[in-house]
């Protein structure tokens, strides 16, 4: 670590009111006890002031207070390049917030660093998944609380192989965005004993329970692991390795993929929209729901 990095280091350490000692920065940073009176000393010259608390370390001086957000020129520079590329994609709603946080960013970067970030998002590209970003969907919320307090939420869902709506409660643990471009939340749902996934847009009412859960172990019950082995045609591996679904699990010889289902249905829509260029080889049970679903289209295309 150099020494700027390591001043910088040392005046976050001071900032977050940790009393750390000299031998313990010295260990950190790994110099000497000398070295680390040394910044102390230049930290002062430079104005700021800095206290020995008997027996426990040094602290920032009383009165004595830092901007609330420090960055380096790098830091700034990395915050304002990818915020520039993502804001490009971010739904209305998000973009303006984004647009807000880049121009305090970008005042403090020096005019040739800042037209250079300008210049290189001219010529570079981000493609989200599908769908522009946005942190406002449906329920967003109040799944976020329940996040935060590990609240029992009581769901009404529909389901989207027969648009049926069920109802039921429900252990929130994460919340995730898809390579499909929509929000998921995974927990544990009570009615299965197990754990799901549940698109946002999907979720029709929700409210909190009042229970309070025990945060559990994210892993499908014994003999929920459903194997599932798709062979796909040539001419469509790149496109299923670029949109891979998120229940892959390994590739076999031959165009082979495994995946790692708690039920059938989970991937069936996702073969399905692969027609004839994927075959399921196993198991029997998801090849003859395929037909049957090939043939109630064949006969309303008929």
């Amino acid at each position: 670590m150099n020494r700027v990095d390591r001043l910088f280091a040392t005046l976050l350490a001071l900032k977050e009111g940790r009393l750390p000692r000299a031998s313990a920065l010295a260990q950190e940073f790994e110099v000497s006890e000398r070295t680390i009176y040394r910044d102390l000393r230049d930290l002062e010259s430079l104005g700021i002031h800095t206290a020995s608390v008997h027996g426990e370390g040094y602290t920032l001086s009383e009165g004595f207070h830092l901007p609330p957000v420090m960055l380096s020129a790098k830091e700034a520079l990395s915050l304002y390049l990818s915020g520039l590329l993502f804001g490009k994609q971010a739904g209305e709603n998000l973009s303006e917030d984004i647009e807000a946080a880049l121009s305090k960013i970008g005042a403090t970067l020096p005019p040739v660093t800042r037209e250079m970030a300008d210049q290189l998002v001219r010529v570079l590209e981000y493609f989200p998944p599908h769908a522009r970003f946005d942190a406002r969907e449906p329920y967003m919320r109040e799944i976020l609380e329940a996040l935060e307090h590990h609240q029992v939420l009581h769901i009404s869902y529909r389901r989207p192989t027969d648009d049926i709506s069920i109802a039921r409660d429900f252990e929130p643990h994460q919340l995730h965005y898809s390579a499909s471009g929509s929000w998921y939340v995974t927990g544990y749902d009570r009615l299965r004993n197990d754990i799901r996934s549940f698109r946002l847009t999907r979720i029709q009412s929700l409210k909190d329970t009042g229970e309070i859960f025990e945060p559990r172990i994210m892993l499908l019950a014994p003999g929920r692991h459903l194997e599932v082995r798709v062979r796909f045609h040539p001419f469509v591996l790149a496109h299923v390795r670029e949109r891979q679904h998120y229940t892959y699990h390994h590739d076999e010889p031959v165009g082979v993929m495994v995946y790692r289902v708690g039920e059938l249905r989970e991937i069936q829509s996702w073969i399905f929209g692969f027609g004839a260029h994927a075959e399921v080889l196993s198991p029997r049970e998801l090849r003859d729901s395929l037909k049957q679903e090939a043939e109630r289209l064949l006969q309303k295309l008929a």
